[in-house]
């Protein structure tokens, strides 16, 4: 609908027009709302209430900050596609959306795309809480390009595709910290970039998988194809421990002739 630019620092739910981070000459001003894309402009806009927006998006030093001044049980949920365009790249003015020292948001709900620019994440996680995040995970093609960059905080499941951009270091996800599970496929950068820098868990799906690139780009595709308990040694556990081994010991496999000499011991 329209793009909305922060005109001050301040609280989201502020809406004077002394005080309050949106434009207007008189209070109350307009908040943004369904369909507006939202730009932090110089400014830090702290969200403190649910938001719902199209898009959240980062054009200049500016960016939108959770903080440890509002704990829970005031978790505020986003429903927004989070885009890192341009950015400044110091440690107050990392990422569109910043979440510090302890503070603590609920669910994140729209996808997040990381900018061209090293440090340009789209969420930066110091220390924080998030609750889920529902969308797609695109980082950029430079080094330390993020969409999602977890620095010691704690994330709850992840549903979406994440895809590595184009250069080393181009994690859709680096996580220094604590999430929970990701459902959805991993999709590497064309130059074979994997998607994600830490510990993860991948949920077992047959709709997920893991893409890798060859040299030209074109992907290669590892599928969930595993052999049949017959043919796994029994006892084997397999297939993210869903799957048990039952091939018997024993047998014979054949006449067997043995060489030796010749440069070593040969078995046919």
């Amino acid at each position: 609908m329209a793009i909305i630019v922060a005109v001050r620092s301040g609280n989201w739910s502020d809406t004077s027009h002394v005080t309050g981070p949106w434009p207007g000459a008189s209070t109350p001003t307009t908040k943004p709302g369904v369909g507006d894309t939202v730009q932090a402009g110089e400014f830090v806009v702290e969200i403190d209430e649910d938001v719902h927006v199209a898009m959240l998006e980062a054009t200049g030093s500016g960016y939108f900050a959770v903080s440890n001044v509002y704990p829970a049980p005031q978790r505020p949920n986003i429903t927004a596609a989070i885009v890192n365009a341009a950015i400044v790249n110091n440690e107050t003015a990392n990422g569109t959306l910043q979440i510090n020292n302890g503070g603590t948001i609920g669910d994140i709900t729209g996808d997040l795309t990381a900018g061209n620019v090293d440090g340009a994440w789209a969420v930066y996680n110091g220390g924080g809480t998030i609750g889920d995040i529902t969308g797609d995970m695109t980082a950029g093609n430079v080094d330390g390009a993020w969409a999602v960059y977890n620095d010691g905080g704690t994330i709850g499941d992840i549903t979406g595709d994440l895809t590595a951009g184009d250069a080393n270091s181009a994690f859709a996800v680096y996580n220094g910290g604590t999430i929970g599970d990701i459902d959805g496929s991993l999709i590497c950068g064309a130059t074979g970039q994997f998607p994600i820098f830490g510990p993860f868990r991948l949920v077992a799906n047959p709709a997920n998988n893991v893409t890798f690139c060859q040299p030209n780009g074109n992907p290669w595709t590892l599928s969930n194809d595993y052999p049949a308990p017959a043919d796994v040694r029994s006892g084997v556990e397999y297939d993210r421990g869903t799957q048990t081994g039952e091939m018997a010991a024993g047998g014979s496999i054949g006449p067997v002739s043995i060489v030796i000499g010749g440069g070593g011991i040969r078995i046919f």
